[in-house]
Parts: structure tokens; C-alpha cells; sequence
């Protein structure tokens, strides 16, 4: 058939369809690819950590967050406090996350939770919300604690370097 003879609008309309249909249904999908995508090596991953790591030694070393970090700590103000709390729920995020990860599989001999997934596991779907609210009050509380000392541009690249280093050191794991 040419490009020039009419054909009925149904017709074409079916063959749109069966265009379609192998991408919703089929298991060669690029969405279910970029889901089986596997797990990079232990060794890029240790490098990747390292990098990451040596980032943030250059801009802690830029920022003195060694000093920022006493400077909250010497004064008993609310920002200090506000550092407190929020380490405490990051700390509380981390500790959900190796619960979640490494105790559960662990206890219960099964493979760790799909975290694609987490709104159909009841198990998920009580700790990923709860996870998420603690890493926002850290954040937030960490923003609010340094604002004053590393400014508009050093703090948010101080602690999301701190803390993207950290999600890849125990990315290793």
C-alpha cells in the first residue's frame, strides 16, 4: 500500500495499537531496563566513595567547617540546639535505613526490600515516610544551624557534599 492510497482512520488506528502494545506488555521495555540495570562493581563503587570523599575534604578544607562546626558548638544559642536535633534525625534516618536494609533481610533469610516498590510492602510503607521526614528536619536543621557562618553559597555545598559522601560510603556496603 503507498503512501498516497486511502486507507480507513480504524486501520490506522490498529496499527498504532499494536505499535504501542509490545511497550506496555513487552519484557524489552526501556522502563524495565533501566530497572534491571545491574549493581555497579565493589571497586567503582569504592572509587566513586573516594571521590566524593576527597571532595569533601577540599570544601571543608575551603569552608573551615572544622571551626564552623565549633563555632555552634562553643555557644549555648538555639542554633546549637537545632544542630543537635538535627543530627539526631539524621542519625535516626541512618538507623532506618540499616534496619531496613541489613536487620529485616538478615532476621528474616530474604533478600533486601525493593525500595521501587514501597507503597505495597506494609513494612515500607511505614518506614520510608518516617525516613524521609527525618532526613528533611536534618537537612533543614543543618541549613539553619551553618546559614550564618558559610552563607548563602557554602553551606547548602558544605553539608550536601558531607552528605552525599556518606550515601556513597555506605553505597560500598
Amino acid at each position: 500500500m503507498s503512501s498516497y492510497e486511502p486507507t480507513d482512520i480504524r486501520q490506522r488506528a490498529a496499527k498504532t495499537i499494536e505499535i504501542q502494545e509490545p511497550l506496555l506488555d513487552g519484557g524489552d521495555s526501556k522502563v524495565q531496563q533501566r530497572i534491571k540495570r545491574p549493581r555497579p562493581s565493589l571497586i567503582l563503587r569504592i572509587l566513586i566513595a573516594i571521590k566524593w570523599i576527597i571532595i569533601v575534604f577540599i570544601i571543608s578544607w575551603y569552608f573551615d567547617a572544622l571551626q564552623g562546626i565549633n563555632q555552634v558548638l562553643e555557644k549555648d544559642t538555639l542554633k546549637r540546639k537545632i544542630f543537635y536535633i538535627s543530627l539526631l534525625a539524621l542519625l535516626s534516618m541512618l538507623l532506618i535505613f540499616i534496619y531496613l536494609q541489613y536487620y529485616i533481610p538478615f532476621t528474616k533469610k530474604a533478600s533486601p526490600p525493593k525500595y521501587s516498590s514501597w507503597n505495597t510492602d506494609d513494612t515500607l510503607k511505614k518506614f520510608i515516610p518516617i525516613a524521609t521526614f527525618m532526613g528533611l528536619i536534618g537537612v533543614v536543621g543543618l541549613l539553619f544551624s551553618f546559614w550564618h557562618i558559610w552563607g548563602f553559597f557554602g553551606t547548602p555545598l558544605v553539608i550536601f557534599s558531607a552528605l552525599k559522601s556518606i550515601i556513597h560510603i555506605i553505597n560500598i556496603l
